[in-house]
């Protein structure tokens, strides 16, 4: 890696980030408060062993363009989640303000509104009949209430800004 390489970085502030992104040159500002944030870890398993893990941070917001930022960038592991915290403070209160207030807010695979979640092509599921919202195995799964398998499940990667979901999503069927 040159040294200019190298010297790439993220750089976290209360109202978002500026980044150098891996190829090229300049840089990149997004505010937290209009950011779409998409996240794919994965990991392979080869003959019983577990290879490196791979992240891939899709963030774009309007105005400021969009770009991924992945595990070039030392300790994903860490500035990963705070990018999704940094997001939810930011989003958090006004999403559910506006979910509460029969507003319908898109998160990628799915909408959420203040009576359910609708994803397409089924009946939207009221949140009375919502039994509990898990990510595992890289998929966020919404169980149903008198059913042992998932209502519906997607890939984590697929649903924009997870941890805003999990939150609203908490907030509205555990009422």
């Amino acid at each position: 890696m040159t040294r200019k390489q190298a010297s790439k970085r993220l750089h976290l502030f209360e109202h978002g980030m500026i980044v150098q992104p891996q190829f090229g040159d300049g840089m990149t500002a997004f505010r937290w408060d209009s950011a779409k944030l998409y996240q794919d870890i994965t990991q392979l398993i080869v003959n019983g062993i577990p290879t490196p893990t791979k992240y891939v941070y899709s963030i774009s917001a309007p105005s400021f363009g969009g770009m991924e930022i992945t595990e070039f960038y030392e300790r994903p592991e860490t500035w990963g989640p705070l990018l999704q915290e940094a997001i939810l403070r930011a989003q958090g209160q006004a999403v559910l303000d506006s979910v509460r207030a029969d507003g319908t807010v898109d998160f990628g695979s799915f909408t959420v509104s203040r009576t359910g979640v609708v994803i397409r092509g089924k009946k939207p599921l009221p949140w009375s009949e919502v039994h509990g919202v898990q990510v595992k195995g890289g998929a966020v799964h919404v169980m149903k209430y008198g059913t042992s398998s998932p209502w519906f499940t997607v890939p984590a990667s697929g649903v924009t800004n997870l941890h805003l979901f999990l939150a609203i999503a908490e907030n509205l069927y555990r009422k």
